[in-house]
């Protein structure tokens, strides 16, 4: 396996600017399901893993970032779960490019996955107690120049995720934005429940969606809450934005309410493992390979545009109760 290594970031500690690089080695890389991968890494010193934490990884010459899924103390192991574009191949105005090409890590892909900012370096422009402003610019080999600014803000009994994306490009970009968080099924007692309406779910083939269009068994049982099994769903659903998205437990219910951009959801459901006791629910403005989509002319996909010197602000509101 190769060496790796990592450059620690503890959530908002990250103000602090101070960079550790830890040695590291590559343990395992295993395939989940049809969109997912899990990548186990090693530490050769004692990691002090913090819940909302990421790293930077380098390998060969190059510098990814990526949010830690879970932390193994006793094995001092962190494993990553790393959505796509078909065969990494994006066609614009600027010509064709393989979104794949100079990711360390490609040769273990068919696809690209979770687009290109999550490689990226983020600096702090602000920060308070309850309050953090980031910005970066978006990376190659994303053909358009442009920025990003990424602001969290907490109150009470809710979280503000807003996120814009600035157009510095002399040409209108399509993008695409959106969250990926990961949730307890359990705090303590029964499984949560996840409630949302949904209009139809994007058909998988091969690991990308088709342009077909599908009403499922579970969109009817999800409008009125439902549990999904471990290891049965790794999918989009296009939303109602005009509902909330909710996830109850017995003990907590939280409320999910975003922008209007934000009409699609990705729900996955970790296979049994060490990730079991996990679900994901995305907010999202798009499906999974949504620009090829774009040009086959495929409607509803979610792609947005952004003209020069343009930019968009999407949010999502995370309050609990």
């Amino acid at each position: 396996m190769q060496n790796v290594q990592f450059i620690l970031i503890q959530g908002v500690q990250v103000s602090s600017n101070e960079k550790k690089w830890l040695n590291a080695e590559i343990c395992s890389i295993k395939r989940l399901t049809k969109q997912t991968w899990k990548f186990s890494i090693k530490f050769e010193d004692d990691f002090i893993f913090v819940p909302g934490q990421f790293i930077t990884l380098r390998l060969r010459g190059l510098t990814r970032s990526y949010s830690i899924a879970s932390f193994s103390k006793n094995k001092n192991i962190i494993e990553l779960i790393i959505v796509r574009v078909k065969n990494g191949k994006f066609k614009c105005v600027k010509g064709e490019f393989n979104l794949l090409k100079d990711h360390p890590l490609a040769r273990n892909f068919k696809h690209a996955i979770h687009g290109t900012m999550l490689f990226a370096e983020w600096n702090i422009i602000n920060y308070k107690q309850n309050f953090i402003e980031l910005s970066s610019k978006i990376l190659r080999p994303w053909p358009f120049e442009g920025e990003i600014n990424s602001k969290f803000s907490l109150f009470e009994n809710k979280l503000l995720q807003e996120l814009t994306i600035i157009n510095n490009d002399k040409y209108v970009m399509p993008f695409s934005m959106g969250w990926h968080p990961w949730f307890n099924r359990s705090l303590g007692s029964n499984d949560l429940l996840v409630e949302f309406n949904s209009e139809f779910k994007w058909k998988i083939e091969n690991e990308i969606p088709t342009s077909e269009k599908l009403i499922s068994d579970e969109i009817l049982k999800f409008k009125n809450g439902y549990t999904p099994e471990i290891g049965t769903l790794d999918d989009c659903y296009k939303i109602n934005t005009e509902s909330d998205v909710k996830l109850k437990w017995p003990e907590l219910s939280l409320k999910i309410n975003s922008s209007n951009e934000c009409g699609h959801l990705t729900v996955y459901t970790p296979p049994s493992g060490i990730n079991e006791n996990y679900i994901c629910v995305e907010p999202q403005t798009s499906t999974i390979n949504n620009f090829q989509l774009d040009e086959e002319g495929v409607s509803n996909n979610g792609t947005l545009f952004l003209s020069p010197k343009e930019r968009k602000t999407i949010f999502t509101e995370w309050e609990w109760s």
